[in-house]
């Protein structure tokens, strides 16, 4: 084999090794979506009935599909639809025991002497078909019920329905006696239908109006620019922050009559601000009916349709705590507060323990602080403030300070530079200085950031002798003394150093600026620059 030749194998493998390096740093994006567990269902009910003078026949069609697992994203479900005729029965009484189990996931199990067709939850002004199918004893479905509502149990008798209501309590067991006569008509199927649905479990933005809609063959409903609210809803088991959008619509088709359509996002929200999960339901109702009566031509036409997705991110803290509205920046905020940890429907860029509670930065139309313990909360203000260099009397001994002052008699957030993390604060208290609780104060990148409680008047002493700021090194003009009595705070004692920062890590759905690990892209730049010098140097080589 020449040398050309073989010039030029090594550099087509080079080329290709090329490609090799690259190929991964492109692949490898957006593969970080978060685990979750779901609960879906869907079921739609069309109930048909027909009369003429020579007899009549009824139909019912049922299409439903479910799924309960761990997924990442968008996932698919099979959808299966069976139309049955009814063929009636005999008259029989069912009487016995009714249990009725909610658990805290948004399972429902009922148990009954009499077969049911169909179970509907109602909480509040959201209905859900928990679950629908040929007539069955025994029960398990999926529903929403923000800690109490009502399930009914519908029966089919004959060609038409009858209902049980009883109320219900996530968590519990009701137990019920039932006595009732019914006609249950059996099934013959006519024909079944399968196909395979995609669900996706993306929410709305916060704070933003969202988008709702329905579409079947038939027609198209949707609810544009809907509300939103925020409150604290069940989740799992426990009272968490909640935003929630709602929308309520009914639109008249020609010739299909009138559809009543109900739509219901609710997203929950953990510590430090996190999705920990939500639940999107949709209800709609459509019934309309042409001529009938004995002896004549007549249509009769029912359909209920629902949809529920229950969304639990994994790995997601949710705390239990009380909770308090306040409004920030003119929107509406929930906090809650349990032992330090913080959860809120904004997203939360820091969360720190000061002395009392917790100061908490969150994003909610820019950049705001709040202070939140177990018996209240409030907003705090970011204020500027008026910096200088001091000597203060410290134990009899003059020290060099730096002093801020603040124009503002509640609750604020201050900073300014300083040069190491060497010090103490001391605020001025009707007179006399107070060592300030070192959890009221913590370092981020070179600025000390104060939790005022409230005083208008503080001073930084450095304990680090090469600090800059000893007595014999202050600037004459820009100081002054202040000759301040010392005490100390009854509160709690100050560490002789700043805290560190006790923040918490911001959720992945924070709006900030994120830094991507650029070590392995580097190694992929170096490595794809040596292929093409070396490209290059065998190309030269084959030239001559």
């Amino acid at each position: 084999m020449n040398f050309k030749r073989l010039a030029s194998i090594v550099l087509s493998f080079l080329v290709l090794l090329s490609f090799v390096f690259f190929v991964p740093t492109v692949g490898s994006q957006g593969m970080n979506g978060a685990q979750a567990h779901v609960y879906y269902s869907s079921y739609t009910v069309e109930l048909h009935s027909s009369s003429s003078p020579i007899g009549g026949f009824e139909t019912l069609r049922i299409t439903n599909s479910t799924f309960n697992g761990t997924v990442k994203g968008e996932f698919t479900v099979q959808e299966q639809s069976t139309t049955y005729i009814l063929h009636t029965g005999s008259l029989k009484e069912y009487k016995g025991v009714l249990n009725v189990t909610l658990g805290t996931n948004g399972t429902v199990y009922v148990s009954s002497p009499a077969p049911i067709m169909e179970v509907k939850v109602t909480s509040g002004s959201q209905q859900e078909i928990a679950w629908a199918g040929t007539p069955s004893t025994k029960i398990e479905g999926y529903a929403y019920i923000n800690g109490s509502g009502e399930v009914e149990l519908i029966f089919l008798n004959g060609t038409e329905t009858t209902s049980e209501s009883f109320n219900v309590s996530v968590g519990g067991k009701e137990t019920y006696n039932i006595d009732v006569y019914l006609n249950v008509p059996s099934f013959q199927v006519k024909e079944t239908n399968t196909r395979e649905v995609g669900v996706n479990i993306q929410g709305f933005e916060r704070y933003h109006e969202g988008e709702f809609a329905y579409v079947n063959s038939s027609v198209e409903i949707k609810a544009n620019n809907s509300p939103f609210s925020v409150s604290t809803s069940y989740f799992d088991g426990m009272e968490v922050p909640s935003m929630i959008w709602r929308a309520m619509v009914m639109n008249s088709f020609s010739g299909l009559g009138q559809y009543n359509a109900s739509f219901m996002t609710v997203e929950f929200f953990g510590v430090n601000g996190t999705e920990a999960g939500m639940v999107k339901s949709t209800y709609v109702s459509n019934q309309v009916g042409l001529g009938g009566g004995l002896g004549h031509f007549g249509v009769q036409n029912s359909m209920e349709h629902s949809r529920l997705l229950i969304v639990q991110f994994e790995g997601v803290h949710v705390a239990q705590g009380k909770s308090f509205l306040v409004e920030v920046d003119g929107m509406p905020l929930m906090v809650q507060y349990d032992n330090g940890n913080v959860s809120t429907t904004a997203y939360v860029n820091m969360t720190h323990q000061v002395h009392r509670g917790a100061l908490v930065e969150v994003f909610l139309n820019g950049t705001h602080f709040v202070f939140v313990n177990s018996s209240n909360v409030t907003t705090v203000q970011q204020v500027k403030a008026t910096v200088k260099h001091t000597v203060i009397n410290v134990n009899s001994t003059q020290r060099g300070a730096i002093e801020a002052d603040i124009n503002f008699t509640s609750y604020a957030v201050f900073n300014f530079s300083v040069a190491n993390s060497s010090f103490v604060i001391y605020k001025n208290v009707s007179g006399h200085l107070v060592l300030l609780n070192s959890k009221d104060y913590f370092i981020i990148d070179g600025n000390v950031t104060v939790f005022s409680d409230p005083a208008q008047q503080y001073y930084l002493v450095y304990t680090s002798y090469n600090s800059g700021l000893s007595t014999q090194s202050i600037n004459a003009s820009s100081s002054s003394t202040s000759s301040l009595s010392t005490s100390t705070q009854s509160t709690g004692t100050s560490s002789q150093q700043s805290t560190s920062l006790q923040s918490s890590s911001p959720s992945s759905q924070t709006p900030q600026a994120t830094s991507t690990p650029q070590t392995n892209y580097a190694i992929y730049i170096v490595a794809i620059i040596v292929v093409i010098v070396v490209a290059i140097g065998i190309a030269y080589l084959l030239r001559r």
